[in-house]
């Protein structure tokens, strides 16, 4: 319920400090929501300025602690990565996800899943 209020209000446009207000509030209820966190930081990097990439920055770090190999985790790393002109570190963490294709003969479900996920 905490996070749909957050959502309620980020999605009526009606005033910034609510929602992160909201939002902080719903992750300090369960730090370990990376549903929270995730929907947060996502509109943190959407925002662009300093203070909430910065933010941004602190949720995506908690988020690959709580969930390392998650889509959201993954999504958001790389999403705040290029938001700060860091591409290299993008692309590095990209090519760290993918499995060896030099030395498969064929790819395992979980590959396939996960190169379908990235692509």
């Amino acid at each position: 319920s905490e996070l749909a209020l957050g959502t309620l209000y980020y999605l009526t446009k009606v005033e910034w400090r609510k929602y992160v207000a909201q939002m902080r509030k719903a992750i300090l209820k369960d730090q370990n929501s990376l549903a929270a966190r995730a929907a947060f930081a996502k509109t943190l990097i959407e925002r662009g300025d300093k203070q909430s990439l910065d933010e941004a920055a602190n949720h995506v770090k908690k988020m690959r602690e709580i969930s390392p190999n998650h889509v959201a985790t993954f999504e958001l790393t790389v999403r705040l990565a290029s938001k700060l002109g860091r591409q290299a570190d993008a692309r590095k963490h990209l090519l760290s996800m993918l499995p060896n294709l030099t030395k498969v003969t064929a790819l395992s479900v979980n590959d396939r899943q996960l190169l379908g996920m990235m692509a």
